[in-house]
C-alpha cells in the first residue's frame, strides 16, 4: 500500500467511527426522549447504584419520582401493546 492509500484509508476508517458516534449519541438522545426520562429519575437511579440502600424518609422523599417513572412504564407498554395489536389486525 502506498502512503497516499494508507491516508485515505484513515481518512475513511475516521468517517466511520465519527458517523457510528454520532448515531449512537442520537439513539440515545432518542430514548431519552421516548421514555419521557427526566433528570430526577436518572438521579435516583445513580443515587441508588451508589448507595444500595434507603432509609424510610429517602424513600418517602422519592416516591413521587418512582411513580412517574412507573407510570411512564406503563404508558409506553400499553402504546407498545396497541402497536402490537394493530400490526397483527393487519
Amino acid at each position: 500500500m502506498s502512503k497516499e492509500e494508507k491516508e485515505k484509508v484513515k481518512i475513511w476508517v475516521g468517517l466511520f467511527v465519527a458517523f457510528g458516534l454520532v448515531l449512537s449519541i442520537a439513539q440515545n438522545i432518542h430514548y431519552f426522549l421516548k421514555y419521557n426520562t427526566t433528570l430526577d429519575v436518572l438521579n435516583t437511579c445513580a443515587d441508588y447504584a451508589k448507595t444500595h440502600h434507603y432509609s424510610l424518609k429517602r424513600l418517602q422523599e422519592q416516591q413521587p419520582i418512582i411513580k412517574d417513572v412507573l407510570k411512564d412504564l406503563d404508558k409506553a407498554r400499553k402504546k407498545s401493546e396497541a402497536k402490537e395489536a394493530k400490526n397483527a389486525a393487519q
